[in-house]
């Protein structure tokens, strides 16, 4: 897939001991939309993505086409 990216979050306490969500991300050429924040990131650049633990770092090029729907127990449920 060319058109996406994701990766895994990570979850780590500060010297506080409050928790935090953090990644290094590296976004290769062109331009890559964050799914949740819709934030574009032009060119290859590394960068800290924040983001909670019920969703996942999901970057996609731009003018893909993605479908999301709502969360469901099974397919038959509308």
């Amino acid at each position: 897939m060319r058109n996406t990216a994701a990766t895994p979050i990570y979850m780590y306490y500060n010297e506080d001991g409050n928790s935090e969500v953090a990644r290094t991300v590296f976004i290769p050429d062109g331009t890559w939309i964050d799914v949740w924040s819709g934030e574009p990131f032009v060119d290859p650049q590394t960068i800290t993505a924040e983001h909670n633990l019920s969703t996942l770092l999901i970057f996609v090029r731009e003018g893909s086409v993605v479908a999301l729907a709502e969360n469901m127990s099974h397919t038959g449920e509308s």
